[in-house]
């Protein structure tokens, strides 16, 4: 059975899993049985690819975001800065 997986990087693997819970997939590591979490901070398994591809929108969208109102804030406290006087 394949899933995709996500993590870290930005792309999306293709995984050969053995069998799988409602929260836990199994596969294969070099002839051992690997478990990991369906769903972590580290690592995300889905059943298409279409799925993968739409978290990592909604990941790096969100990414976006916050970093758009980082840099407001910034540019608030900078003007604040320079408006300082002795």
């Amino acid at each position: 059975m394949i899933k995709y997986a996500t993590s870290f990087s930005i792309g999306i693997q293709e995984v050969e899993i053995t069998r799988e819970t409602e929260h836990m997939i199994v596969y294969d590591f070099r002839g051992q049985e690997r478990r990991e979490k369906k769903r972590s901070e580290y690592k995300n398994y889905f059943d298409t690819w279409q799925d993968a591809k739409e978290f990592l929108e909604r990941k790096y969208t969100n990414k976006k975001a916050r970093a758009e109102i980082n840099l407001a804030d910034a540019n608030k406290e900078l003007a604040k800065v320079k408006a300082l006087t002795a």
